[in-house]
């Protein structure tokens, strides 16, 4: 292709992108709420938190415990957080 996007034009664009992407992903979490989830818990400590996904990649996150890593558990999804993860009651 002729020509080239100004850089000023691609950083709107990105930023604009980047806005998108988070609304869309916050309404996919709070569709999730109340529903109930298998979550895969990762290794690593996070700031104090162990983080795991549920089947369809939400993100949540729970007080750091090292019984839960590489661990399978099922969740209910009951609230979203300031940094946009998901907190959850095990079921």
């Amino acid at each position: 292709m002729d020509g080239v996007v100004p850089l000023n034009v691609r950083k709107k664009r990105s930023k604009m992108l980047r806005g998108l992407s988070v609304k869309k992903r916050r309404s996919f979490y709070e569709s999730q709420l109340n529903t109930v989830h298998t979550v895969l818990f990762e290794g690593e400590n996070k700031k104090g938190y162990i983080l795991g996904f549920t089947e369809n990649y939400v993100k949540i996150k729970q007080p750091w415990n090292p019984g839960l890593i590489n661990t399978t558990r099922e969740v209910l999804l009951t609230e979203i957080d300031d940094d946009g993860m998901v907190r959850f009651e095990f079921t």
